[in-house]
């Protein structure tokens, strides 16, 4: 019984994982995964790596939002602000915030 659900825990888990890689947004990490670009067990502990002395914690959420930010290429840079928000951001020359030069 308890094979069972190892085995059923395990099904779930891929396809979770493949309806979240079949995003549309994700299609340049499902690419890179076809490739055999990505190594998904070092991903996976990089995941669960916690630095912190709790288990959880506000700067344990923190840190693994910025891994899910990181590993999705949805960091909040300007050229993705960009490609993400074209009508908040403007045209296509992008200018700094700070400086007012072009990126």
């Amino acid at each position: 019984m308890i094979y069972y659900r190892l085995t059923s825990f395990t099904i779930k888990n891929y396809r979770r994982f493949e309806s979240h890689i079949n995003h549309p947004s994700l299609s340049n990490i499902k690419e890179a995964t076809k490739d055999n670009l990505i190594d998904w067990s070092l991903s996976s502990k990089w995941f669960k790596f916690n630095g912190r002395q709790d288990t959880t914690s506000i700067q344990h959420t923190k840190d693994t939002k910025w891994k899910i930010r990181c590993s999705t290429l949805s960091l909040p840079t300007l050229d993705i602000m960009h490609r993400n928000y074209p009508a908040i951001i403007g045209n296509n020359s992008t200018l700094c915030f700070f400086c007012d030069n072009t990126l």
